[in-house]
């Protein structure tokens, strides 16, 4: 696995560390950033969530991605903070904020005022900065609403299910999902440390097998996933 090895240098960790954390020698990760081995479904799990991406990230030839955002132009200037921008669910009393910059809420003002968020086109995707993308369907929404940072804060404020940065890593979303489809597979090929975090996650965001995979944030108005960035 180079993407280990790459993993470890970025994060400025030796192997010890690693070995550490995961409770197997400094040879077994020589090993598997050699590629001489391959570590299991389980520990793959505990790689993905220590550096906040995903199994698949970790296992396939694509460059890997990690959950950092940088507020950066193509054309290297800086994308500074604007605000928030509030969504209102017709099913919801109450909007729903996420951190945007500048250059977000200029698109999206320009979106609903053009031929990009229309009858032909009802789907609106962004980027927020607290690591989250968003796909709006026009249909679904009472509301939108831009809030810059020099405003006061809104009363109808209310912070998402998973936080207001999310969980860290997109892999805890992937191993909640598999919690309430196939838990004899998460209990087999999750190490019991892990396990035991995310039983603690669902039990405090009171989740439940219908309101995960029917969320908002999956199928209904907005599917958060952790922003990407690729390391090169």
């Amino acid at each position: 696995m180079h993407k280990l090895k790459n993993l470890r240098k970025l994060y400025n960790y030796t192997q010890k560390d690693i070995s550490d954390m995961l409770g197997v020698t400094t040879q077994i990760i020589e090993e598997w950033e050699s590629t001489k081995s391959v570590p299991k479904l389980k520990v793959l799990h505990d790689l993905a969530i220590f550096f906040g991406t995903s199994i698949y990230d970790l296992s396939n030839d694509e460059p890997i991605t990690i959950s950092r955002y940088t507020p950066w132009n193509t054309d290297k200037t800086i994308d500074p903070f604007l605000g928030h921008i509030g969504i209102l669910l017709y099913n919801s009393n109450f909007l729903k904020w996420f951190p945007i910059t500048e250059s977000t809420a200029e698109r999206i003002e320009s979106a609903l005022e053009n031929s990009e968020f229309n009858e032909q086109n009802n789907i609106l995707s962004l980027d927020t900065l607290n690591n989250r993308s968003l796909t709006i369907n026009k249909n679904i929404i009472k509301k939108i609403s831009l809030l810059s940072d020099a405003s006061d804060a809104p009363r109808d404020w209310e912070l998402p299910w998973d936080g207001y940065q999310g969980l860290g890593s997109e892999e805890y979303y992937n191993l909640i999902e598999e919690y309430f489809s196939d838990y004899e597979h998460f209990c087999q090929n999750t190490s019991e440390k892990l396990q035991t975090r995310v039983s603690e996650l669902i039990h405090e965001k009171k989740l439940m097998k219908i309101t995960f995979m029917n969320s908002p944030m999956t199928f209904i108005f907005i599917f958060m996933i952790i922003q990407l960035k690729q390391l090169q």
